[in-house]
């Protein structure tokens, strides 16, 4: 598969809350370090590590939301910046891991979609409620639940919805930013199918991050590991699981087959 989407030695810093006043760099956090990133084209790239590791800061490095101090993220091999333009906001979408937050609690599922194709004219008016349909339809939802308000849907609807908000711009690249952990088993392997499905049916490209490489494993086809602020592996899923090079790797392995393992007794 060709590369879309390539970020090459992305470093992002801060100031911890209360060092501003001292200006010194000694004082600043790497949050990234040099990172380089690939995401082939309607590929799965899964991106693992703990809570700290830099991964929601990567994620929002490649969706635009935040400039990296250094380094470069390009889209088809030609440079795209931060803040970026309409067209280009529209490429790479970003769901993030609580999309109660996220969700204008004010406004219905209709209203947030329609409001999004109208903006970046994907429909004549008249399609736009089709759309809405075809919306509902790819994610899994009933379309009854374009007239709810997010506080009235489930942890998993909400997620199906935001994921629904971003496949309304016809992303190429959807970056599932932590969106399985807050959700009961169950629905965590809805949403993985889901994913697989999106991915199968639009040929988007998705990146995957999570703590859990279990999770990852099931439907990633590369992994990269992250560990403050750096990647300190990366490969193919089977390769990863199987021939694990570093010990951090190998640490997040065992407390992935620690979690799985089924209790005495059970």
């Amino acid at each position: 598969m060709s590369e879309i989407l390539h970020a090459t030695d992305i470093s992002v810093r801060y100031r911890p809350l209360g060092s501003r006043l001292r200006r010194s760099r000694s004082r600043e956090v790497h949050a990234l370090e040099r990172v380089s990133v690939t995401v082939r084209q309607a590929g799965i790239l899964g991106i693992a590590g703990e809570s700290g590791a830099g991964k929601s800061t990567l994620a929002k490095v490649l969706a635009g939301v935040i400039a990296p101090h250094e380094g470069t993220v390009r889209y088809e091999g030609a440079p795209i910046g931060c803040p970026r333009k309409r067209h280009e906001a529209r490429l790479i979408q970003m769901v993030a891991q609580d999309p109660g937050s996220s969700l204008n609690p004010a406004l219905t599922v209709r209203t947030v979609l329609s409001e999004l194709i109208r903006f970046h004219g994907l429909r004549p008016a008249d399609g736009v409620e089709v759309r809405c349909y075809e919306l509902m339809d790819l994610v899994g939802l009933p379309r009854a639940v374009l007239a709810a308000r997010p506080r009235a849907l489930s942890g998993g609807e909400r997620q199906r919805v935001a994921l629904a908000r971003a496949l309304a711009v016809e992303p190429a690249v959807l970056i599932a930013d932590e969106v399985l952990s807050a959700l009961d088993t169950p629905v965590q392997a809805e949403i993985l199918n889901l994913l697989r499905d999106l991915r199968e049916r639009l040929s988007v490209a998705i990146v995957l991050i999570a703590h859990d490489l279990a999770v990852i494993s099931s439907i990633c086809e590369e992994i990269l590991v992250m560990h403050r602020g750096s990647v300190v592996e990366r490969g193919a899923t089977r390769q990863i699981f199987t021939q694990p090079a570093d010990p951090y790797t190998r640490m997040l392995l065992e407390a992935a087959r620690r979690l799985t393992m089924p209790l005495a007794g059970g």
